[in-house]
């Protein structure tokens, strides 16, 4: 029995661990397949509610979650998008679709040409040849000849594509590379921080990560030094405390530079709710706020926090922390994925079903695959 529930196990990890497809950050999406070329799903999809009562009828062959009240949806080799009542609000006819994102939805069409449509899928940015992304703060990355540059929600270009590199907006900032080096632009595409570094991460905080002669420090918003670069490995401020790690140890340094947690830790990373999530000789803790220890590493693994739960792992077998570290729920599912919506998936000896925060179980695992609540709904895979 416990070799034939592992086999489950690496069926489940294999299909729920990521959304291939025409979902995505919207960052270099490959093209998807040609119509004949899409697979027909024997157990179809749709979505069901909170109470695990199917609302939208499985008939779709692929399906996303929803995100402004839409959700991408494919027949056979044809994406298109529904509403929360099922309703087909833009027709199957695109090679893909997209999730909703700033009002606008991204779609391909069999030209291989990319635009952007609105709620009722008239063309706001009419379709295009070339890479174009997901629009973040009011812009998206578009690829010529392998450089990039920006569009407007009019689809006016605003950065000419000349970067070698380019990330999405983030805090009115994106990284840009051009002849090695790293800095950053505004959405006017104005040079905010010089294109001297020789790697620059989006800003978090207020503050952006930065290399400069194999170290890694932080400057602010117009590139000044505000911690100098010392460190082989940094991570992102966080409610005023950043991961930093020199000879391979991790600490917590706070926003003048001073080592709060000392450089003990193998491994350490925010897990959100003010903690963050440690690792010491392969067993896993928390530190608080403060960068305190508040759970010993005894753990086999934690995830980080959402709505106050983690789940952790020992024993091969999955439960949930809350954020004082204490377990909510002992370790008894296969598999745990974090909280959404008020209610998480986990798998069961039977398939995947969805528990409360205080581990009781409200939608049993009726359905051969599932995916997280969005918007009221998730998609499931019917039997």
């Amino acid at each position: 029995m416990r070799l034939l529930f592992s086999l489950l196990l690496l069926i489940v990890m294999a299909s729920c661990a990521s959304d291939a497809g025409p979902d995505g950050e919207g960052t270099e999406d490959a093209l998807p397949p040609l119509h004949e070329d899409y697979d027909i799903a024997e157990n179809k999809w749709g979505y069901i509610d909170r109470t695990g009562r199917l609302v939208i009828e499985a008939v779709y062959d692929d399906c996303r979650e929803f995100a402004e009240g839409l959700a991408a949806v494919r027949k056979g080799g044809f994406w298109g998008y529904i509403d929360r009542q099922g309703r087909v609000v833009v027709p199957l006819r695109y090679q893909a679709t997209y999730t909703f994102r700033e009002g606008l939805g991204r779609v391909t069409d069999y030209e291989g040409q990319t635009g952007f449509v609105d709620r009722t899928g008239a063309w706001v940015i009419p379709p295009r040849a070339g890479q174009i992304d997901d629009f973040h703060e009011g812009r998206a990355r578009v690829a010529r000849q392998g450089r990039f540059g920006f569009l407007d929600k009019t689809g006016r270009v605003v950065v000419e594509p000349k970067y070698d590199r380019a990330t999405h907006f983030h805090e009115g900032l994106a990284v840009v590379q051009s002849g090695g080096q790293y800095g950053a632009i505004d959405r006017t595409g104005a040079v905010v921080i010089p294109i001297a570094f020789e790697r620059l991460w989006l800003p978090e905080a207020g503050l952006c990560r930065a290399r400069k002669e194999g170290r890694i420090g932080f400057v602010d918003l117009q590139g000044r030094w505000v911690i100098e670069p010392q460190w082989d490995q940094a991570g992102d401020f966080h409610e005023g405390l950043a991961p930093v790690a020199r000879a391979g140890k991790w600490g917590l340094i706070d926003r003048e530079g001073r080592l709060v947690a000392a450089l003990r830790w193998d491994y350490l990373v925010w897990g959100a709710a003010g903690r963050w999530i440690v690792a010491e000789q392969g067993k896993f803790g928390l530190l608080n706020e403060q960068g305190a220890v508040l759970l010993e590493p005894t753990w086999d693994q934690i995830a980080p926090f959402a709505e106050g739960r983690a789940p952790y792992m020992k024993e091969f077998l999955w439960g949930y922390l809350d954020t004082a570290g204490v377990a909510v729920t002992p370790p008894h599912y296969g598999l745990a994925w974090p909280f959404r919506e008020g209610l998480a998936r986990v798998a069961f000896y039977e398939g995947i079903g969805f528990i409360d925060p205080a581990g009781t179980p409200v939608i049993r695992p009726n359905f051969l695959d599932a995916r997280d609540f969005s918007e009221g709904l998730a998609r499931v895979q019917v039997k």
